[in-house]
């Protein structure tokens, strides 16, 4: 397919017509962009229209999104693109999520239609973007990852209640950091998340719970997130013994937290035995894992969890993200 070079009113550039596949995990190099790199300008819906103009091309090849530098109020959707997908913010690096310079902003309350991006594709990277729903006090989604194979490396994602939603598929999160107070990790996929920060903000006069792990609502569907290296903080104003690493929002929850730095909230439970706004009699608890073991409700799996064991040995096959 072509595109011929020009730049779109609301603020988009596409530049030339051929996919050139990139090293799985490798970012694109900002001084030198594929030729049909679609470039997006911060702003209002600005990714939406750009999704609008690549819905109505017939793209067999990666897609990549570069989005400059600034502010983004966006609730965008990103489907049907099965062949690859790279987004990367401007400025950022593969050293920290700190130094991240683009950020999409929601201000819509509710789950993945609320969602800053809602990504409802497979085989997508996402490199250097902080993701916020500024709405306090009930559901409000920053982000929701849906489809198998996703990357997600040096990403922020922000919020108060069910900020991250990493709703089905096969997810991989890499020096993200997560930040919220109740649920702000939820889902029904497998993901490995290695090397995050999470940072609790205080639910006054309430307890704050980090996952919600809906492993066995879907029969055919295996569930689990295993957190591998993580740093915990609370933020001002949590209270001691008020902080949980999960409850169940399915029968069969399961998450594990390997090699952590517990917060000075955690509660001496660790897991919250009350399930997620839901009617689940006689749920298994037994995925409530840590290892080594720190809480007293904590259960000491097996042995510790590979990468290879959740995503499976195809996932990082770099065949597998696109053309």
């Amino acid at each position: 397919m072509h595109l011929s070079r020009q730049t779109f009113r609301f603020g988009i550039a596409i530049i030339g017509l051929i996919c050139i596949r990139q090293e799985l995990c490798a970012r694109l190099d900002e001084s030198n962009l594929p030729p049909s790199t679609v470039i997006i300008e911060p702003g209002t819906n600005t990714i939406t229209k750009a999704m609008e103009n690549l819905n109505k091309q017939k793209i067999e090849g990666t897609v990549y999104l570069f989005l400059k530098a600034g502010e983004y109020f966006d609730n965008a959707e990103i489907k049907q693109f099965h062949h690859g997908m790279i987004i990367q913010g401007e400025g950022g690096n593969d050293k920290t999520y700190l130094n991240n310079k683009v950020t999409i902003i929601s201000k819509k309350n509710g789950t993945a239609d609320a969602s800053a991006l809602h990504i409802r594709t497979s085989n997508v990277e996402v490199y250097s973007i902080t993701f916020i729903n500024m709405v306090i006090g009930t559901q409000a989604v920053a982000l929701t990852a849906q489809g198998d194979r996703h990357i997600y490396s040096q990403c922020s994602f922000r919020g108060f209640q069910d900020t991250l939603l990493t709703k089905h598929g096969r997810h991989f999160f890499n020096g993200c950091h997560f930040e919220g107070a109740i649920d702000f990790i939820w889902g029904t996929s497998q993901a490995w998340f290695s090397g995050s920060t999470i940072e609790i903000i205080s639910k006054k006069g309430a307890r704050q719970v980090i996952t919600a792990n809906g492993g066995g609502r879907h029969p055919n569907e295996k569930s689990i997130f295993v957190f591998q290296d993580t740093a915990i903080r609370d933020k001002i104003g949590v209270s001691p013994q008020s902080t949980y690493l999960g409850r169940a929002w399915g029968l069969k929850p399961n998450v594990c937290f390997q090699t952590f730095k517990p917060p000075k909230s955690l509660n001496n439970d660790g897991w919250d035995l009350n399930p997620a706004g839901e009617k689940l009699e006689g749920f298994d608890h037994t995925g409530f894992q840590e290892f080594p073991k720190v809480t007293k409700l904590g259960n000491l799996p097996n042995h510790p969890y590979t990468i290879e064991e959740i995503l499976g040995k195809d996932f990082f096959l770099k065949e597998n993200f696109g053309s």
